[in-house]
């Protein structure tokens, strides 16, 4: 969520407190009671978004290095036995695209990196029928096993397209549901204006007070402001 979406979210909070705490009002005033109820449903539904969102993105980091962090590894080993046996055969070809240094190979990103993988396993492959590739391990099953690690990756890629979706889809019904909660809070303000501002001038203010949206700067919000809600320091009085 951003700043502003902590902000408002902790706002909610904090006027359902306040309202919470002065009952006796809305007993009377039923249409501020019926709007706390909206908003109180309203403020579960954010947070329960909010939750999706932080574990969605977690996710997706993850998965997806981990993968791709092995698939340098493996590959670096088959580089580097194949350029090994590629030296005692004199093949230019092989050395000519592989005979780099480690860090040379696992440069770039995701991308190049599967390119140049996938480029080395064709080129292992062409060199599987040697008598010595066994004892240099790029034989058949060497292959196979790289092969397997490549193709592993795709469907996790996909995963990931999945999970980055899913943020999406968070990320619009969460501004849908804040949408929807600034929605019941204007009609509570209308209800509470035309209804308890003559009797209980008291309980407006500290309404007011709570409606107030105190955004904590400091760049884009992935995490809430530390300051806890507290209810406004203007009770109503006279109830």
């Amino acid at each position: 969520m951003t700043n502003r979406q902590f902000a408002e979210s902790n706002m909610y909070e904090i006027v359902g407190l306040y309202l919470a705490d002065n009952q006796p009002v809305l007993n009377e005033l039923k249409m501020i009671e019926k709007g706390r109820k909206k908003l109180a449903d309203k403020k579960k539904s954010i947070d329960e978004l909010q939750n999706l969102q932080e574990q969605s993105t977690k996710g997706v980091t993850a998965v997806k290095n981990t993968t791709l962090n092995e698939i340098k590894t493996s590959g670096e080993t088959l580089r580097s036995n194949l350029c090994s046996l590629a030296k005692e055969r004199n093949n230019v070809d092989i050395l000519a695209n592989f005979d780099m240094t480690m860090t040379a190979f696992k440069a770039g990103g995701e991308e190049k990196v599967l390119l140049r993988c996938e480029d080395l396993l064709k080129a292992s492959r062409g060199m599987e029928g040697d008598v010595d590739a066994v004892t240099y391990k790029v034989s058949k099953d060497d292959n196979d096993a790289f092969e397997a690690l490549l193709n592993s990756y795709q469907p996790k890629k996909n995963t990931q397209s999945t999970k980055k979706n899913t943020q999406k889809k968070i990320t619009l019904d969460l501004k849908q549901a804040f949408k929807q909660a600034n929605a019941i809070l204007k009609q509570m303000d209308k209800d509470v204006k035309n209804n308890a501002s003559k009797k209980y001038p008291d309980f407006v203010e500290g309404y007011n007070i709570a409606r107030k949206v105190i955004v904590h700067r400091g760049g884009g919000g992935s995490n809430p402001p530390k300051n806890p809600p507290t209810t406004p320091s203007v009770p109503p009085k006279g109830i």
